[in-house]
């Protein structure tokens, strides 16, 4: 596909030329990962008190993000070099992982949200520092 651009850079990705939207997809999924990891990087090593409950969630929100977007890209760029005689098979493989990953998301979605749901509807007990010791006679 290079003579459709008049040359090819040496040094650059030659897919680029060949499957530009692919391409372009396989970059977005690799930048979101990298930036993923990154911002998990930062909250760990800023300092924050990780027993804080929304620390945790935001970390894990990111590691979820960085952990699919890698398994995303992986899968994209396996399609993108493997050759024709075996690109469906490995479509195949692609849409499996994808699946299992999926799946796994939902039910520990589901599981965080019936968590919820209990805690939402469990009784709730005032706080034994809020409350004032009886007064005696």
């Amino acid at each position: 596909a290079c003579p459709d651009y008049g040359f090819c850079q040496a040094g650059t990705a030659v897919v680029g030329y060949a499957w530009s939207p692919d391409f372009l997809k396989f970059i977005f999924l690799n930048s979101s990962s990298f930036f993923a990891s990154l911002c998990v990087m930062l909250v760990l090593m800023s300092g924050l008190p990780l027993e804080n409950k929304v620390v945790m969630r935001i970390l894990t929100f990111f590691m979820i993000v960085a952990a699919s977007c890698m398994l995303l890209t992986y899968m994209w760029a396996l399609g993108m070099v493997s050759p024709n005689h075996i690109y469906y098979t490995t479509k195949k493989l692609g849409y499996l992982l994808v699946g299992m990953w999926a799946f796994l998301l939902a039910l520990v979605i589901l599981l965080h949200a019936s968590r919820l749901v209990f805690w939402f509807r469990s009784p709730r007990t005032p706080s034994s520092t809020n409350i004032a010791p009886p007064s005696l006679p």
